[in-house]
């Protein structure tokens, strides 16, 4: 029984020094352009992004740092026309740099995203050819996350992410032929993408 009480008062006191650290945060608006080079089923395809960041910085005394993040966009593909562009997750990591001005931490990061795009065209003048599609993926990787305080409660913040993407790029094809009707067609195939993320904003903090 004293061996009990014991354990739960060590974790009560673990706990409240966790709790009772000071942590700082950061809440912040800015410029995503993630630039991704996709493998759909052995076709090669660029996509490049332009999109409205929001990031929730959490970062303790300890040097743990916690990250939530959500980018709204759109895209501009190689071979297709863009569409929107959505990702959103979060991360944890270290902050080998914490003081009152800076902060620079490294990530370990996980994102569920998607994008859309389409494409048009006629073919002999008979027939007209419409295609949509869709991106979604699950992203792992790493991110360098860095703040710069310039007075007590604004900061401006960047990042630099790298992450590999799998998931599935799902294409429906209408073909609609003069006097004859029309026909559609859907398709999953899988698709892997590597992902480079540049930001910069600026950031409440609190």
């Amino acid at each position: 029984m004293i061996k009990r009480i014991l354990a739960v008062a060590t974790a009560v006191l673990l706990s409240s020094a966790v709790f009772a650290q000071e942590t700082k945060y950061f809440l912040g608006g800015g410029l995503a352009t993630p630039i991704n080079s996709w493998d759909i089923d052995g076709e090669s395809e660029q996509e490049t992004g332009f999109a409205f960041d929001v990031t929730f910085l959490s970062v303790w005394s300890s040097n743990l740092v916690t990250k939530a993040e959500l980018l709204i966009g759109t895209s501009v593909f190689e071979d297709f026309d863009g569409g929107f562009l959505f990702y959103g997750g979060g991360g944890v990591g270290y902050a080998f740099v914490n003081n009152e001005k800076s902060v620079v931490a490294v990530l370990g990061n996980f994102k569920y995203g998607f994008s859309t795009f389409s494409d048009s065209y006629s073919y002999l003048g008979i027939a007209k050819v419409d295609i949509e599609g869709l991106l979604g993926a699950l992203q792992l990787g790493v991110s360098l996350e860095s703040s710069y305080s310039i007075t007590d409660h604004l900061a401006i913040y960047g990042g630099l992410e790298l992450d590999y993407a799998i998931g599935t790029a799902n294409t429906t094809v209408k073909t609609k032929i003069e006097g004859m009707g029309s026909s559609s067609d859907s398709d999953d195939t899988s698709a892997t993408a590597i992902m480079f993320t540049p930001k910069i904003g600026v950031a409440y903090k609190f």
